[in-house]
């Protein structure tokens, strides 16, 4: 009894694996950026290079980034020529202490990147240390 559902699970693998898919649909290429760590209400940065390898001008570089805290910039041009790149500069500013992710989208003429963006937020060094009274004003009781 044992082999025959052994059996019937290879069969069952078999068959699976053997199908056939058509669909061709383009995936986002996916990307992990780490910015590291973020001091408390500063900031951290990271770039995303976009390199031309191809044989024609590269056109239609759009962006576009999400998350709390994270914001970005490039210098790529209308066309980058072949052999010819430019950077997106990502910044995360601390607002909070702890993990923070954000994403960046990236569409061009010949691939879409998706980065999975990534900082850490220190928290306040100071938080812990009591705030000292505030003194009195001369002429108020």
């Amino acid at each position: 009894m044992n082999f025959l559902v052994l059996a019937a699970l290879v069969l069952t693998g078999f068959a699976a694996h053997a199908e056939q898919i058509d669909a061709v649909i383009p995936q986002d290429e996916i990307i992990y950026m780490s910015l590291g760590r973020a001091p408390y209400n500063g900031v951290t940065r990271g770039s995303l290079e976009l390199k031309n390898t191809g044989e024609k001008n590269l056109t239609k570089i759009v962006w576009d980034i999400s998350g709390m805290g994270f914001s970005a910039q490039d210098n790529c041009p209308k066309e980058l020529v072949p052999g010819k790149a430019c950077k997106i500069f990502v910044t995360y500013w601390n607002t909070f202490p702890g993990p923070a992710s954000g994403t960046l989208k990236v569409w061009t003429s010949d691939k879409n990147y998706k980065v999975q963006v990534s900082a850490w937020g220190e928290e306040d060094p100071f938080r812990n240390i009591p705030r000292p009274p505030t003194p009195p004003f001369p002429g108020r009781p």
